[in-house]
């Protein structure tokens, strides 16, 4: 269940939704959009073919004209008395692309074989907000269903098996040590069904119906659930990994305490990490040992920045990262937080053997700051390839250029073009804690943003004569 504009190519939606309302009544782009709809190299992921047509296009809600709802499009078209497409692009455009469908797509065959593979778990992603509201089936009888039909049903496998996939598999596979089985110093939740008389009512035409044959819920051990109604007590709790999400919270804390005890200024408030300095090469030294132990395959690129690799299954790259120098009486997090973040969570993957199908490069960017040198982002535009070998000219204010002092660590400036990860890097994510009142003044805890603005320095010299009025 999604969206009812979705089977639209995406194209048209350029410009946002009242540009795909302006473009629906035009009689030619109809024709155009009926056209890739239809098309086998439609070059997106069309639903409507995926569906088979319009008969596997079911329509869930429509707010502007109810009357359809519970219908497939080829059903409503009838009633209206229009062809097929004409008839939806007619509903997307009254209802203001608003609306939402459910898309037959997957045949019984395969939904069978899926569900008798040894992996397959249960579970569902199902929503309700309201008793009156449409939705999905899924949301009311997913467990349920998965008996009725793949055991009682189609007989494909026992009672033990199908419960299996809804309770003890996933709870092993969400690494959730007190659930999924009934056993001495478990979580005390239980579902009670009569075996015969369990079905699942619930329906694409509706959809809110309550199980019939379930006798009890459980959780915690107190009845949340009996006579087919809540019995108002709440147990229940959010469930995390809680033991290794906690400890991976506390390793990154303590990792981040030890990187902060590396400065330049020992003893005095802050920290101070700037390029090429003792206290920067035993940062990035430290850094290093944390990819290495992760199980990544590191380097230094020519401009110093510090690289991990963990090799997926195509070349394309995922960067993640952030920068690992700081600016004088710096704080422990800012940069230094997304590197070490990053470390322990593809260590993670690693260390459960999990193979990603893009690779993955963990980076700790040099010289975001500019503390020494008065350059931006250096190290950010080595890797972009925009970096030029006038920057490198720049001098410090003991008059040190960045490239001798490169040359002098054992970077080669001449051959910072080889730093430029654009040919095989697909996206870069960074987590960064950086200090304004924005999130603050939103209630926010966490921003998620799609660019930045990088800092600029300007020398000012303003020529005139003194002159004060007052």
């Amino acid at each position: 269940m999604t969206h009812f504009n979705v089977l639209i190519p995406p194209q048209y939606f350029d410009g946002g939704m009242d540009c795909l309302l302006e473009r629906l009544k035009d009689p030619a782009i109809r024709q155009q959009m009926k056209h890739k709809m239809m098309a086998k190299d439609a070059g997106f992921d069309s639903y409507y073919r995926n569906c088979g047509g319009w008969d596997g296009v079911f329509i869930s809600v429509l707010p502007k004209t109810p009357q359809y709802e519970g219908m497939f499009v080829t059903e409503a078209a009838k009633l209206m008395g229009k062809d097929p497409f004409e008839a939806y692009f007619d509903l997307v455009l009254e209802n203001r692309a608003e609306g939402s469908g459910i898309y037959f797509s997957i045949g019984e065959e395969d939904l069978c074989r899926i569900i008798m593979d040894d992996n397959t778990v249960v579970g569902t992603d199902g929503l309700c907000k309201a008793m009156d509201e449409k939705g999905h089936p899924r949301a009311w009888g997913t467990f349920p269903r998965a008996i009725c039909h793949f055991h009682k049903e189609k007989q494909l496998m026992s009672l033990e098996e199908i419960i299996q996939k809804m309770t003890s598999l996933p709870a092993k596979r969400l690494k959730l040590a007190t659930k999924g089985v009934i056993a001495e110093g478990m979580d005390a939740d239980l579902v009670l069904f009569d075996y015969d008389r369990l079905e699942d009512r619930a329906s694409y035409q509706n959809s809110n119906q309550v199980t019939e044959g379930i006798e009890y819920v459980i959780v915690n051990g107190q009845i949340v659930y009996r006579d087919q109604k809540l019995t108002g007590i709440y147990p229940g709790k959010l469930l995390l990994n809680d033991h290794e999400i906690v400890n991976r919270g506390k390793k990154i804390e303590a990792r981040l305490q030890e990187l902060g005890s590396i400065s330049a200024t020992p003893g005095v408030p802050g920290i101070w990490r700037a390029i090429l300095t003792e206290s920067d090469e035993r940062g990035k030294a430290l850094i290093r040992s944390w990819m290495e132990e992760a199980g990544l395959v590191v380097r230094e690129d020519a401009f110093g920045n510090l690289i991990g690799r963990l090799e997926g299954e195509v070349p394309e790259t995922i960067m993640v990262g952030s920068h690992v120098d700081t600016v004088k009486d710096g704080g422990l997090y800012d940069g230094a937080c997304g590197v070490v973040t990053a470390i322990e969570a593809v260590g993670a993957l690693v260390k459960n053997g999990w193979k990603p199908y893009y690779s993955i490069e963990v980076v700790g960017i040099e010289e975001e700051e500019g503390s020494r040198f008065d350059l931006s982002y250096p190290g950010s535009h080595a890797l972009v390839g925009k970096l030029s070998p006038e920057e490198l000219t720049i001098c410090d204010e003991e008059g040190v250029s960045l490239k001798e002092l490169m040359a002098e660590k054992g970077y080669d400036g001449d051959r910072i073009a080889e730093a430029d990860v654009r040919s095989y890097v697909k996206e870069f994510m960074e987590l960064h804690v950086e200090q304004g009142a924005v999130l603050d003044r939103n209630g926010l805890s966490i921003g998620l943003v799609e660019n930045i603005t990088g800092m600029v320095d300007f020398e000012v010299t303003v020529h005139g004569e003194q002159n004060h009025a007052g």
